[in-house]
Parts: C-alpha cells; sequence; structure tokens
C-alpha cells in the first residue's frame, strides 16, 4: 500500500470511528433522556402522593383538635356544674387532692 493510500484508510478509519463515537454519544444521551423522563414521571407521583397524605394528616389533626377543645370544655362545664351544687364536697375533695400531691412532693 502506498502512504498516499495508507493515509486516506486512516483517515476513513478515523472517520468512521467518529461517526461511530457520535451515534453512540447519541444512544447514550438518548436513553439518559428517557431515564430523566422516566424519574420525573415517577417524583412526581411520589410529590402528589406525599402532598395528598400531608393534607390527610393535616384534616386529621384538626379534627383531633376541635374533638379535644370540644372535651375539654365539656369537662369545664361538668366541673363548674358539680361545684356549684356541691360546693362542700368540691371543697373536701381539693383540699384531699392537696394533701396526696404534697406528701409526694415531699418524698
Amino acid at each position: 500500500m502506498s502512504p498516499s493510500t495508507q493515509s486516506s484508510v486512516n483517515k476513513s478509519d478515523k472517520e468512521e470511528t467518529r461517526a461511530n463515537q457520535a451515534s453512540e454519544t447519541e444512544r447514550v444521551a438518548k436513553m439518559i433522556h428517557e431515564a430523566i423522563d422516566r424519574l420525573a414521571v415517577h417524583a412526581a407521583e411520589a410529590e402528589q402522593r406525599i402532598k395528598d397524605a400531608a393534607a390527610d394528616a393535616q384534616s386529621k389533626v384538626h379534627a383531633t383538635k376541635q374533638n379535644a377543645k370540644a372535651k375539654g370544655s365539656e369537662a369545664v362545664t361538668v366541673t363548674e356544674n358539680y361545684v356549684d351544687q356541691h360546693p362542700w364536697a368540691a371543697l373536701g375533695i381539693a383540699f384531699g387532692a392537696g394533701i396526696i400531691i404534697s406528701s409526694l412532693l415531699r418524698r
């Protein structure tokens, strides 16, 4: 083979190699894009599930808060009514509770 033929073969091989590399690069880039697109879809779905769960938890906390508030108000009302109806018994109960608490705290 003559040097000029050898040179043209080398150029042809280099061009073919570059073309193959470019083709492979494009194929890999396409695969990466597709993977990122799939990941974005899954991430969006996960984000929506998290938002839904957070909203559900928030509504449950709000309902529990309202329920506790209502029960607390009811307990205060019942206690006030009992004290109004039985003032001496309430005084005795308070006195007894005070003695028990003070004896526990002294230990």
